[in-house]
């Protein structure tokens, strides 16, 4: 149980972690007009720009539902760019998480490989209010949802122990490499391209189709549209492999942490 514990740091302190996450929450937007209003309004504007450029200046249309039209590629476009937010809210920020806490740093007794998991927390609630408009679009616009969306949390639970075990690493790289938080906004954007978000992957040409594995959105992306599109459970070799790969990343992301957070305070 004490290892379960070390590896899952929201088990030992879960008191300590539902209180930051919602004072992460609050914070967010604290002072703005519409409060916890733009959790919904940030994903609508996110989807209307990119489905007027992709839908209707290019003409985008996806693979099985041109005959949905725009409306169709926009829902597609809009289950995958969830699954980004979701990375670009973590690994996105985490070269910066540590630097943004400088008063949790300096406290020897502060549980800071915590502070990934609250960052992944706030980014799960912004995620789960995503997908209840996409759901409910869906279901106005597609009926009915297939029984298989209730795969859904089996194919979002590897892909988030792989982001938190990056946001370790990150987090604590960046307190020495400064730089890195700026390399990471680059990154974000070209995991955004280099993933079959706005196009299927079989269009890639030659062998990138084949490399694209390598992104971390790519397994996430087509399995949560296999179930949520086609009605079919994901596939399950695939995402052995995909949840092997995520549980490497996190455990290599916790080891790294914690042997450079030695010394944190002396570099902040």
């Amino acid at each position: 149980m004490n290892g379960l514990k070390a590896l899952f740091p929201f088990l030992k302190h879960g008191a300590l972690f539902g209180a930051l996450q919602k004072r992460e929450l609050a914070l967010r937007y604290r002072s703005s007009f519409l409060g916890n209003l733009w959790m919904v309004v940030t994903p609508l504007l996110m989807l209307g720009m990119y489905t007027f450029v992709f839908g209707v200046i290019f003409k985008s249309r996806w693979q099985g539902l041109a005959n949905q039209g725009v409306s169709g590629f926009a829902i597609v476009l809009f289950s995958g760019l969830l699954l980004h937010t979701l990375l670009a809210d973590t690994i996105g920020r985490a070269p910066a998480l540590m630097m943004e806490q400088p008063n949790y740093v300096t406290k020897v007794v502060f549980p800071l490989e915590l502070l990934p998991w609250v960052s992944m927390a706030t980014a799960l609630v912004h995620f789960a209010v995503g997908l209840v408009l996409l759901l409910g679009v869906m279901a106005l616009i597609m009926p009915p949802l297939h029984l298989a969306t209730l795969w859904l949390p089996v194919i979002v639970l590897p892909y988030t122990l792989y982001l938190v075990g990056l946001t370790w690493a990150l987090a604590a790289v960046g307190v020495y490499l400064r730089d890195l938080a700026q390399f990471m906004t680059s990154v974000v954007s070209m995991l955004l391209f280099l993933s079959p978000i706005f196009y299927h992957r079989s269009q890639a040409p030659g062998v990138l189709g084949d490399v694209m594995v390598i992104n971390p959105l790519t397994v996430p992306v087509e399995q949560a549209r296999r179930v949520l599109f086609t009605g079919k459970p994901p596939e399950w070799g695939v995402m052995l492999v995909y949840t092997g790969f995520g549980l490497v990343v996190y455990v290599l992301g916790l080891v790294i942490f914690q042997r450079l957070r030695r010394g944190f305070s002396d570099v902040m």
